[in-house]
């Protein structure tokens, strides 16, 4: 399978799970994803996914680095905001950090393809 195809799949699995927890009622998928989504556009969690993107791009390890450093991220965004360390908001600020490195790599292999 080809790389390009893989991260379209991923991508449409994901949208599929979001769709069905906002259709069927299911409040932790619809919680999960809405703080997601609004974690994603949280400056300090676009710019560090964004530059721990391209630093770490040749690296062998490549996705085991970057969830590190969204946790990392999350952790150190929950601390300076002195929110509360919950494991909840640890994996929400950690899910929208890699889904924006993840989403950063898509558009890279669309552009290369080209």
């Amino acid at each position: 399978m080809k790389k390009s195809t893989a991260y379209f799949s991923i991508l449409l699995i994901t949208l599929a799970v979001v769709l069905v927890g906002y259709l069927v009622p299911v409040g932790s998928i619809k919680h999960f994803a809405h703080g997601a989504f609004h974690a994603a556009f949280n400056p300090w969690i676009a710019i560090s996914a964004a530059a721990c993107a391209f630093i770490f791009i040749n690296n062998q390890h490549y996705w085991l680095i970057n969830i590190a450093c969204g946790v990392i991220a999350a952790i150190v965004v929950l601390l300076l905001h002195k929110s509360g360390l919950g494991v909840m908001s640890i994996l929400i600020r950690a899910t929208a950090f890699v889904y924006i490195v993840y989403i950063l790599n898509y558009i890279r292999l669309i552009i290369g393809k080209q």
